[in-house]
């Protein structure tokens, strides 16, 4: 349910700022990390929680990643083999 809070601003105004609060799960957390470029921790969630995943692929994740590290001449991250 979405709840008002009041906020008073430097000239005296008084604003009402709505927060709202919902449940996140491993989905919105791996689109936080895309978001932020941070492929590697979004493909380690991504085969850890693996039978989650709703909308989101390890394939193209690790795409995703390849793509960014060739992109920032990270050879040394994309030459390792596991």
């Amino acid at each position: 349910m979405p709840m008002s809070v009041p906020y008073i601003h430097a000239n005296a105004c008084i604003l009402f700022v709505q927060v709202v609060a919902k449940p996140r799960d491993i989905n919105d957390h791996i689109s936080w990390l895309l978001v932020r470029e941070r492929f590697e921790e979004a493909l380690a969630a991504a085969e850890q929680f693996q039978r989650f995943l709703k909308g989101h692929q390890i394939k193209k994740i690790g795409q995703d990643f390849l793509n960014h590290l060739t992109q920032t001449k990270q050879w040394e991250k994309v030459l390792v083999v596991d």
